[in-house]
């Protein structure tokens, strides 16, 4: 991306989720809370900073953002393989201990990043979440396959005021 003669190059990822197991890739929950495919995220992080090195777009230019869903909260192995790689958390920079992009279960966190290199990061002058649908009570969930047992149900049907699609940026996930 290029703006008034300057440019940046910006790298969206999403790193395996937590969800699924990785035992076909020999990478289980090594049952240290980091969840399933924990070194593959780790390694993705370690490929993603390699790469970077070597100037994959031919520019010269050296400011490089990455951003997206990287499923591993701030202390894990590939936040911290990025930032040891040269790379600063903007979300935790300009967020502070309280940033989230989610609420799942009454917990908040973020798997969501924004991280700059340090040529970059010495130009940004902010961050943000932008929580379009982090803080929705269940009614309006539009995940609703998922069922649990007892009164929580009720609240897990489509609601018939809140459609589960509008044509806007809201109610949108990953």
């Amino acid at each position: 991306a290029s703006h008034g003669g300057r440019s940046v190059r910006l790298l969206v990822n999403h790193f395996k989720s937590k969800g699924t197991d990785c035992l076909d890739v020999g990478d289980p929950d090594l049952l240290d809370g980091q969840g399933n495919c924990s070194q593959t995220r780790r390694a993705a992080a370690e490929a993603l900073v390699d790469w970077l090195a070597t100037d994959p777009t031919g520019s010269g230019d050296p400011d490089f953002l990455i951003i997206g869903d990287l499923n591993a909260y701030a202390k894990e192995d590939p936040l911290t393989t990025l930032q040891n790689g040269g790379f600063t958390n903007l979300v935790a920079q300009f967020g502070g201990a309280g940033a989230y992009s989610y609420v799942f279960d009454g917990q908040l966190g973020y798997l969501d990043h924004a991280l700059a290199n340090a040529s970059l990061a010495a130009q940004v002058t902010g961050a943000a979440d932008w929580h379009i649908n982090a803080d929705e009570i269940p009614l309006f969930d539009y995940n609703d396959d998922v069922w649990d047992t007892g009164e929580a149900d009720e609240f897990e049907e489509e609601s018939a005021s809140f459609p589960l699609y509008e044509a806007n940026e809201f109610r949108t996930s990953d």
